[in-house]
């Protein structure tokens, strides 16, 4: 069989590729999370050079710092969980 088949005929033997973490990858996720979330939770991103930007309904505005709140506390949530494995594995985890 040719390998283009391969592809669209999936073997069902074949089982998921498990992804392991890594201290790097857990750190990166959580410093972009924790400050893009602050930035869209502060609002500034409803000004364009100091100037509010028109037509933005409060309700928009609610709803993309809500959101940003949100991905704030993910990025504290990874950033808990960059720590849990540090504290398990050590710098070794670190690729």
């Amino acid at each position: 069989m040719s390998n283009i088949l391969k592809i669209f005929q999936k073997n069902k033997e074949q089982q998921p590729i498990e992804q392991e973490e890594c201290l790097g990858c857990l750190l990166t996720a959580a410093t972009v999370m924790t400050f893009g979330g602050a930035y869209l939770a502060s609002g500034m991103v409803f000004y364009n050079k100091g100037q509010p930007l028109p037509d933005v309904t409060p309700t928009y505005k609610f709803g993309v710092r809500a959101a940003g709140g949100a991905v704030t506390l993910f990025g504290f949530y990874r950033a808990y969980q960059a720590y849990d494995f540090y504290s398990k594995h050590g710098w070794g985890g670190f690729q």
